[in-house]
Order: structure tokens, then C-alpha cells, then sequence
């Protein structure tokens, strides 16, 4: 098991980094990350250009990610293919195709 809340800052640090930043300044969206293993919820919320991290569940998330920490970290860290997890199912994606093609630039 691995300490995710890293992983999931480094999602708000690309965020609010050039080219990304102007990319997401459009993007008002809550993403959902449940880590199985762990059993905790964190919400990335995207909001105007901010960007913010917090534990804890929102069933209003427009965009929900089911794993456990370790491939998350894997996509993260570019030792673990994301397009093979998914098949696998080894991570379960929920939302719109648009918002996870731009969710994608940020693994």
C-alpha cells in the first residue's frame, strides 16, 4: 500500500503548471478517486484554474475513479500502462469521454 495523498498533489501541481494550466482554467469539475484498498475517498475538485485536494466522499463528482493505490501510483510514476489496467479492470472508470481525455494529460 502506498501513501496516495503525494500522487494526488502532483495531480494539482500539473495542474497549475504551463501548458496545463490554461488547458484547465475552463474545467469545473469534481473527480472522485475511491482506493479499495484503503478504503479512503479523496475529491480533486477543479474549479476556474484552482485546483484542490480533499478526503472524504461527493456523490455530485462528475468523474469517478475506482483502484487501489498502487496502480494509480503505477500510472502516476509511468511504470504501469493505463490502457492495460483499464482493460484488466483493475481500475473502474466513471464520466463523460471528454472530461476523462483531459483527466488523462494529468497521469
Amino acid at each position: 500500500m502506498i501513501d496516495i495523498e503525494p500522487y494526488l498533489m502532483r495531480i494539482k501541481e500539473r495542474a497549475s503548471q504551463e501548458p496545463l494550466k490554461k488547458e484547465f482554467e475552463s474545467f469545473n469539475r469534481k473527480v472522485l478517486f475511491t482506493f479499495t484498498d484503503t478504503g479512503e475517498s479523496y475529491v480533486v475538485a477543479f474549479n476556474r484554474g484552482d485546483v484542490t485536494v480533499s478526503k472524504g466522499q461527493d456523490t455530485s463528482a462528475e468523474v469517478q475513479i475506482t483502484t487501489i493505490t498502487d496502480v494509480l501510483a503505477g500510472i502516476m510514476d509511468k511504470k504501469t500502462n493505463p490502457v492495460t489496467v483499464y482493460i484488466t479492470r483493475k481500475i473502474k472508470v466513471k464520466g463523460e469521454m471528454q472530461d476523462l481525455l483531459k483527466l488523462q494529460k494529468l497521469l
